[in-house]
């Protein structure tokens, strides 16, 4: 069997930034948040995972590397909110936009029951309804009672609860998404309920 070439992130880091750009017109129209928000998702999903934080839940610490679930723990969707809410920082600069996607790439190791109920943590609703966060992005995986490890080799520690949010652009994600934080419907409520149920299994 053919070996797959390595994928190279920067060529979906620049086809994201030049389709951004061409939609940025667009922006103003809430019909198109979702369809355009989801170019940021698409391409930083096809771009491969960035495994650098070297971050795994406690649970799937214990399951094998093959079972396990890759959890973008900043979510690229709203990153690309952010960017089209920022438009003269990140998309009349390249490396601005560089940068931020980069990070978007970064992952956290969870079991698939984890990575379900975190799901729920966020609604993309599209249109006037727009994007709610129901719990802010450096509290979830608290909010879950999802343990981080730091894996070093085949041994793993407790990671530091600022570990995966030490970087200055994901302090300024983190202010920037206050006014999308909004208190969690029944509905959501009952549905979180349902997948935390499943946490203890893998």
């Amino acid at each position: 069997m053919t070996k797959r070439p390595a994928k190279n992130p920067e060529k979906y880091c620049k086809v994201a930034w030049n389709c951004l750009t061409a939609n940025k017109d667009s922006w103003g129209d809430p019909e198109s948040f979702r369809p355009i928000t989801r170019i940021m998702y698409d391409q930083v999903f096809c771009s491969g995972y960035d495994r650098t934080l070297g971050l795994v839940s406690e649970r799937a610490f214990e399951l094998p590397k093959n079972k396990r679930c890759s959890d973008h723990y900043l979510s690229p969707q709203f990153i690309g909110r952010m960017v089209m809410d920022n438009q003269e920082r990140f998309l009349n600069c390249y490396e601005n936009f560089r940068e931020i996607f980069y990070l978007s790439r970064r992952i956290i190791d969870v079991t698939k029951p984890e990575n379900t109920a975190l799901s729920v943590l966020t609604h993309n609703a599209g249109g006037a309804d727009g994007y709610s966060i129901y719990e802010p992005t450096d509290k979830k995986y608290d909010r879950l009672g999802i343990k981080l490890m730091s894996v070093n080799q085949d041994s793993a520690t407790s990671a530091a609860d600022t570990a995966p949010y030490e970087h200055p652009l994901i302090a300024e994600l983190l202010d920037y998404e206050k006014s999308f934080l909004t208190k969690m419907p029944h509905s959501a409520q009952v549905k979180l309920q349902e997948k935390m149920s499943k946490l203890s299994g893998f």
